[in-house]
This record gives C-alpha cells, structure tokens and sequence, in this order.
C-alpha cells in the first residue's frame, strides 16, 4: 500500500513538472510571438508612410488631373520615392553643414563671453538651431549661462512663446547650467506678456522655489514682475499674497513700481468687471436703432465718439458705488496710507507714475473721492489745491498762489526734470508731467456741475507757464471736453488756435465743431468754427499723403446752416434782405472754404479705391454725405436767392457739380460700375 502510494504520488510530481514545462514553454513562445507581431506592425506602419509620403510627393509634382496610363504612374512614384530619398539625404547634409558651422565657432570660441555672443549673432539672423546647437555643446565644458540666457529671451520675447522657454529653462539645467538672476528675470517677464491662462500659475510657482532656494533668492525685479503676472489677468488676491513677500532684508523692499502695480491692477480689474456687466445690459439691436431713429450717421457717430471720451475712467454720478468699487477704494486707500509713511520716513521715493495710479483708482468713486485727488496732488506734488473753498484763483492768480520752488519743473523732451524741493533731503516731491494734468482735468470732467468745473482755465495756466509743461495731443483733447461743457466756441477756437499743428487729430476738431453746434446762438459762433477749420487744415495731417477729416467737414458745413439765430431776429424785427444777404454770405462763404479740403478728400479716396487700403468704404460714405449737403446747401441758396452777387453764384454752383459728378459717380449703377477698380 504504501509502495502504491509512493507510486501516485511519483507519477503526481512527474505530471505537475510536465504542465509546468509545458505553462513555460507556451508563456516563451508567446512572448516571442508578441515580439514579432510588434515588429511586423512597425514595419507594416513604416512601410505605410513611406507609401503616404510617396503618393503625395508624386501628387505635388502632378499638374493635372488626367487619367495617366501604367508605364507614367510608376514612373511618377519612382521619382516620388527618388524625391523623398533626396529630402533625407539633404537634411542628412544639412545636420552635418550645421555641425560643421557649431564645430568651427567653438574651435575659436573658448571664451565663455565670445560664446554668448555667436549665439547671439545666430539668433539675430533667427538661425535658432545652430544657436541653440553650440549652447548645448559648449555646456560639455564651460559654464555658458549667458547663451542659455539669450536662447531664452529669445523664445519669450521675439517669439513669445513661454512654453519653449521654459523648455529650454529645463534643457538648461539637465546640462548643468545654473540658473541665474537674469535667467528667472526673463522668464517671469514672459509670464507677464504672453496671454497663456496659465502663466500666473507658474510664475507663481517658480517664485515660492526661488524662496526656498539656497542657490538663488529672487529679488525686487522679480517680485515686481511676478506681481503684474497675476494682476494682469485678474488674479488679485493671489497678487497681494506675492506682495506680502516683499522683505528689505532680503532685497525686496517695495518701490513705487510695486506699489503701482498694485494699484493699476486692482483698477484694471474694476474695469473689466464694468464692462462685462455693461455688455450684458445692452440693449438689443432692435433698441438700439430704434433709439438713434431720425439721427444721421455722420451725427451719430459724432455723438458716439464724445461718449466714448466722456465715459473713460467715469466713476459714480449717483453717490451708489459697487462693492467691488469700494471695495477696491478702501484697499488702495490703505496702500496709499503705507505710500505716505514710507515717504515721509524717506524709505520710499514718489514719482508720478503712483501719484497718477492711485488719482485713476479715485476717479472711479464718487464725487468724494474724486475731490481727494486734489489733496494727494498738493501733498505729494506741491499742486496748489484751488478745490478748497476760499481758495478760488483765477488764471492770472493761480501762479501767483504757486511754489516758487517748483518752477519749470515739468519734464519735457528738450529739457531734463530738476529737482523738485522737500522738507528734507530725503523727502522729495514728485515731479508733475502730461500724466497729472490729464489726471487733473479728467477729475474736473468728471463732475461738470460742480464748481470745480471752472477750475480747469487755472489748472491748465499753473501747468503750462509756471510748471513749463509742454501738453501733448490727450491733454488738448480733455481740455477742449472741458470746454465744451463749461465754455463757449470762443474759448475752444483759441485753444485750438494756439495748439501745435502737429498735435491736430479728428476727435479735436470734431469736438471744436461740436461745441459750435451748441453754442449757434451765438453771433461770432461761425468765425469761431472758421478759425478751427483754417487751424485743421494747417496740421500736416491735411496735406500730402493723409487727407483731411470729412466728418469736421461736414460738421463745420451744419455749423453755417444751423447759426442762423441772429439772421431769424433780425427778419423778426423786419430786416429780411439784410438778414437773408448775411446768412447767404456765410453759407457761401462756408461753401467755398470747403472747395480746397473736397479736392483733397475726392483725390486720397481714388488713391485709396485703387489700392483698396482699410476704411475704403467708410470714408467714401462720409465723403457722399458731404457732397450731397454741398448740393443741398447751394441749391438753397439759389431758391431762396441768398446770394445777389453773379461771381459768386457761377463759383458755387461750379463747386455744386464737383459736388454732384462724385456723389452721381459713386451711386448710380452704370457709373459706379465704369469707375470699380479691376479686381
């Protein structure tokens, strides 16, 4: 029994390492038949792609669609595949003419300076690949920081593409180049410009390892730019936590641009957040032309324009801020009270870029708030404060109230800024330029019922003559606003009148001519449009390749139609030919100062036609409307026989068929189509 036992149990043992062999024979053979299927599919893929490739290159060389016989499809594929070979063998020679080119530079390149240089005469003639060839292989033997350096900038800057330099920030390392303070300078820079949603991350990301590195602390430049990293797409809260990194003795003290940055951030955010909420309650299209109904488009678009430029940096008219706005407030007012202690202590040194940031936070409040800009100027910039009641100045006052000191301090292009006295040493005013007095009279605009209104005459003297400030074409444009609300077209004219020609641009006219058109009771009004007129035609921009504004044009002809006021009570009191003969003198007159700008303008919209530059087919349209009120204007002369003198007349009706050959050429259908540039 036992021997049979021993027998099963033999025969069990030999069994079990029978299956066993067999289990390891089969897993062996499976392994090897899965080695094979994958190479068979490679080959069967490869050989897929090479058939791809040479189908295409062979239907690249094809012309034509024509049914090609045998003989001539296998000959086109066997030059498709001829073809393919070549392109590999001229990459091939390609790879090696670059290493040849990288191989020479670095037999007379040792220096690691002469290195950084090549690289960066490869890179100025966009030859990346042999720049970046040469970093890598001179990083075998020498510390080429600097070419990594250009590499970088390179890719963020003239390409902008941050992904590839953070790439290259990796290949740097893995060769053992060490990162340094330039290095993370370009790199958080580049998070600051590119519009990747995920660029504030990763700034943020790689300043906190910077923290905790033994290597390399980042600086003030960086935390600078790793601050407008997040504050620029809205992320604030993640802004003021870089913020609360700021250590003097790790130097990182915050300057002014730190806490400008804050400061613009925090307002650009409020901004967006008026918008998105503006561009959900407008109004349907429907509405909206229902509204304009009755208005024409030259009005319109007028009218369109000046509320643009009234609603700029608006802040409340009804004393009921958002939260958010005030929320926004009260931290830069917080900010701006540390500002304040550090400069006092003279840690800290003003300029007018933050005076500036935290005036444009303010102009987004209230009435209130927007009177507090005038206090922060007077204290941090020695700008008397003519707010103040019992402090009214006028124009020839307003200089006398001045800091003497502060004389000629205005930065301009022709003169170096001086420096502006302190109570001290260390404590200094900031230097006021064109950014204050547009600061200035955008606070005015913003509240024109109130007194402050009439401040903008003083402001704009204290700048101009005792601060020696040259204004630019954004300050006359705020103050011919102002103007337009608080002044008359007599006021406006002589601004104009004094501005630099080349200064002049349409929104200044057009707004001049506004102004005309609501000050038509008044007797001088259309001497005054002439002399803007006369002014805008003087500006290089209304001769030569650039043609005059026709909207100013045709404002300036409705600003002869609509002064009619003084004509009407003079026919009131029974002076009827006296009144028709003035007003038919001022059309005529209006008629023929607009002959000279019309040839112009007919002259750049042919050139423009033919070359089918941008804008084509708006400018034509302003030009129609003003040739058909020329026409309109002439033939209500005729009818209503304004106008007794015959010279006269033959010259207007002959500027009336200029008039009307442009508007029949471009709107009647034979006509149009004999002058439609070719296609």
């Amino acid at each position: 029994m036992r021997q049979t036992l021993r027998l099963y149990s033999t025969h069990e043992a030999i069994d079990d390492e029978a299956s066993e062999t067999r289990r390891i024979v089969v897993e062996h053979t499976s392994k090897n038949a899965a080695r094979k299927l994958k190479r068979y599919r490679a080959s069967a893929d490869e050989a897929i792609k090479n058939r791809k490739n040479m189908t295409s290159a062979y239907e690249a060389q094809t012309s034509d669609n024509k049914i090609q016989s045998r003989e001539d499809f296998l000959k086109g594929i066997k030059d498709a595949s001829v073809s393919v070979s070549d392109a590999a063998e001229l990459e091939k020679k390609k790879a090696k003419q670059l290493q040849w080119v990288v191989d020479r530079h670095l037999q007379y390149s040792k220096d690691v300076w002469k290195i950084g240089k090549e690289v960066e005469g490869f890179l100025a003639k966009d030859r990346f690949d042999a720049a970046l060839l040469l970093a890598q292989r001179a990083s075998k033997t020498e510390k080429c920081v600097v070419a990594w350096n250009h590499l970088i900038k390179y890719q963020a800057e003239a390409k902008g593409s941050l992904k590839t330099a953070l790439k290259l920030l990796n290949d740097m390392k893995k060769r053992g180049q060490s990162p340094n303070e330039q290095t993370y300078t370009i790199i958080f820079s580049a998070c600051t410009e590119t519009r990747s949603p995920t660029a504030s991350q990763t700034a943020v990301k790689m300043y906190r390892s910077l923290l905790t590195s033994q290597a390399i602390k980042p600086n003030l430049i960086h935390m600078n730019a790793v601050l407008n990293a997040c504050g620029r797409p809205g992320d604030i809260e993640a802004m003021f936590s870089i913020a609360e990194t700021a250590d003097a003795r790790e130097g990182r003290r915050a300057d002014a641009t730190t806490y400008t940055i804050l400061l613009d951030c925090m307002r650009g955010q409020v901004i967006r957040s008026r918008r998105a909420v503006r561009y959900e309650e407008r109004p349907a299209a429907g509405e909206s032309r229902r509204s304009n109904e009755g208005s024409t488009p030259v009005a319109e678009q007028a009218r369109r324009e000046l509320r643009t430029r009234h609603s700029e940096d608006g802040g409340s008219h009804t004393g009921q801020l958002e939260p958010e706005v005030r929320q926004a407030i009260d931290r830069s007012k917080a900010l701006w009270e540390e500002v304040l202690r550090e400069w006092r202590a003279g840690k800290l040194r003003l300029d007018e870029r933050l005076v500036c940031a935290m005036g444009r936070m303010l102009l987004l409040g209230d009435t209130k708030e927007r009177a507090y800009i005038f206090t922060i100027l007077n204290e941090t910039m020695s700008i008397a404060d003519y707010t103040k009641e019992g402090s009214l100045a006028t124009e020839s006052t307003a200089i006398q109230n001045a800091n003497k000191g502060m004389r000629g301090i205005a930065a301009t292009a022709d003169k170096a800024p001086k420096q502006a006295p302190g109570s001290n040493g260390s404590v200094v005013f900031a230097i006021p330029s064109r950014r204050t007095l547009s600061l200035v009279l955008d606070a005015i605009c913003a509240d024109p019922s109130s007194p402050r209104a009439k401040l903008a005459g003083q402001y704009w003297h204290l700048f101009t003559n005792h601060f020696d400030l040259k204004p630019d074409a954004g300050n006359y444009d705020r103050m011919i606003k102002l103007r337009e609300q608080t002044a008359g077209s007599a006021s406006i004219s002589r601004l104009i009148y004094t501005m630099p020609t080349e200064l002049m641009t349409p929104l200044i006219t057009r707004g001049g001519f506004q102004a005309c058109l609501r000050d038509n009771k008044n007797p001088g009004v259309f001497a005054n449009a002439r002399s803007i007129l006369d002014s805008m035609l003087a500006a290089p921009s209304s001769n030569g390749a650039a043609s005059v504004d026709v909207v100013s044009l045709i404002l300036f002809l409705r600003v002869a139609r609509l002064a009619n006021y003084t004509f009407r009570q003079m026919a009131a009191k029974g002076q009827n030919e006296s009144a028709d003969q003035s007003y038919g003198a001022q059309l005529a007159t209006a008629v023929q100062a607009l002959k000279k700008p019309f040839q112009t303008a007919k002259e750049y919209l042919a050139r423009l036609r033919h070359t089918k530059g941008p804008g084509v087919n708006e400018y034509q349209g302003d030009l129609l409307d003003l040739a058909r009120d020329i026409v309109r204007t002439v033939d209500m002369i005729s009818e209503r026989r304004l106008v007794a003198d015959k010279t006269t007349l033959t010259e207007l009706h002959k500027i009336r068929q200029m008039a009307n050959r442009m508007a029949v050429m471009y709107t009647d259908p034979q006509q149009k189509a004999r002058h439609t540039p070719d296609e």
